[in-house]
């Protein structure tokens, strides 16, 4: 095995809108707390090569996701032709890679500088190819994160950890982080993947911030000497713990992360037993579509209260929810009129699919890469960590670490309990994805079984499941 690592800097030149959180009403960044980066660590055993490229971004869209595709195989390499797998941290503080409506549009600019700081990063990996050897090991977090769906006596979803209403329902957390190490044949660290579950939320505001993805990996720097990226898990329905939505927030909670991880004690470094790449495409179905009545009432309902900031109840009812406070609490004047105009401007994009009574499926992109006794689940959605429960109970025997924000992402893959349950993720994410409605149910199960024939494929004959 072959492993090489490489980086460039993606940090925005220009005052820019951030993408993530609606409550900026898309005004330009006033500062930079860190830099951002796209991290690459490209690894190469029995004929396969792949180029792993993280950003400290949101997400990349179709778009941009095909560009840089297009331009990263126009790259010098020797050997095996590589396969790219392209992630994000999921940070919402940096500018906008994807079409999130009303959460910052995408600069051309900005765009241009990910194309040349990927080919950079992926071609400085592969210059820095050399033999390699693999060390782990997995660490225990409990109290770090949480599951941020809180169903509560009443019905409603909230996405606060201590509601001033009675839960009925609070679900299972992912505790596991992951880290591993590729060596050099002198016990020197090539690079690191670290690979925890939690939104990179921490800090809102208008500074530009990698999060705490971002810190992490540079005190897992400075710390072992040797360069990390961050793999973001199955966070769909999870949260760092917080009090602030601060950067001395999120900083403190990486002080209690390196307390609980440090010293690492690395396994035994494996000359990997098994290697492969496997990956594929899986469309999804919508459910229910709106009608064309239903988007219509929508969009004169939002156009009252984009104008003035108030309008008919069950309207502002709906603007409630997706700003997570309780119905008949009174909205921000400004805030109420930037997410009506985004509400309804999806309306009237919906429209021609609510006319046609048809929405072509949905393409995820999925891949599952095995190296040795970890298996990494590459799923381009916002994934609930029920799903990494799931796969990693079925195959007891391994390591198995879903990996959300692989690119294209397509939104929110809610499980079919928590379609029936409502909520953000279920009920309203999807609009600023521009999705004319949920995800049919079913789509989640589909997922994971697409995904456990992937992972018996690389180990025929060899995988015991539970």
């Amino acid at each position: 095995m072959k492993a090489g690592y490489g980086s460039a800097d993606i940090t925005p030149k220009r005052p820019m809108p951030l993408c993530g959180f609606a409550a900026r009403c898309d005004k330009p960044f006033d500062k930079v707390d860190d830099q951002l980066f796209v991290r690459s660590l490209a690894v190469e055993s029995d004929g396969q090569a792949i180029i792993l490229l993280v950003y400290d971004l949101l997400a990349l869209g179709p778009e941009i996701h095909a560009e840089l595709l297009e331009a990263l195989r126009k790259i010098n390499h020797s050997g095996a032709v590589p396969e790219f797998i392209l992630c994000a941290t999921h940070t919402h503080s940096a500018p906008a890679a994807i079409t999130l409506l009303g959460c910052g549009e995408a600069q051309r600019d900005y765009w241009d500088l990910l194309v040349r700081a990927s080919c950079s990063a992926a071609e400085a990996a592969l210059k820095n190819f050399r033999p390699a050897k693999l060390r782990w090991t997995t660490i225990n977090l409990p109290g770090q994160n949480y599951n941020r769906r809180r169903v509560l006596m009443d019905g409603r979803v909230v996405m606060v950890q201590e509601p001033d209403a009675k839960i009925r329902k609070t679900g299972p957390v992912w505790e596991r982080m992951l880290l591993c190490r590729f060596d050099d044949d002198h016990g020197k660290g090539i690079a690191g993947i670290v690979s925890w579950a939690a939104h990179a939320v921490t800090v809102c505001g208008q500074n530009v911030t990698a999060d705490f993805p971002g810190e992490l990996c540079r005190r897992l720097t400075e710390q072992q000497g040797f360069p990390f990226l961050y793999l973001q898990g199955a966070c769909g329905n999870l949260n760092p713990v917080f009090k602030e939505m601060t950067r001395k927030q999120m900083l403190a909670n990486i002080d209690a992360i390196m307390e609980k991880i440090l010293p690492i004690k690395w396994s035994v470094a494996d000359m990997v037993d098994g290697y492969g790449f496997v990956q594929q495409s899986l469309p999804l179905n919508y459910g229910p579509l709106p009608t064309v009545h239903e988007l219509q009432q929508m969009q004169a309902g939002m156009e009252i209260i984009a104008r003035s900031g108030d309008g008919p109840p069950e309207t502002l009812k709906i603007l409630a929810d997706i700003l997570n406070v309780k119905p008949g609490t009174r909205l921000d004047p400004g805030m109420a009129r930037h997410i009506a105009s985004i509400i309804k401007h999806w309306a009237g994009l919906t429209m021609p699919v609510a006319e046609a009574g048809r929405a072509a499926p949905c393409q995820l992109e999925t891949a599952v890469w095995r190296i040795g006794k970890l298996v990494f689940c590459f799923v381009a959605a916002e994934a609930f960590v029920e799903t990494a429960i799931l796969l990693q109970d079925n195959f007891p025997d391994y390591i198995v670490t879903l990996v959300g924000y692989k690119n294209p992402l397509v939104g929110y893959l809610p499980t079919d309990e928590a379609l029936d349950e409502g909520g953000y993720e279920v009920a309203y994410a999807y609009r600023f994805y521009n999705h004319p409605a949920p995800f049919a149910k079913g789509s989640e199960s589909r997922l994971f079984s697409a995904l456990t024939v992937d992972i018996r494929e690389l180990w025929p004959g060899q995988v015991k499941t539970g």
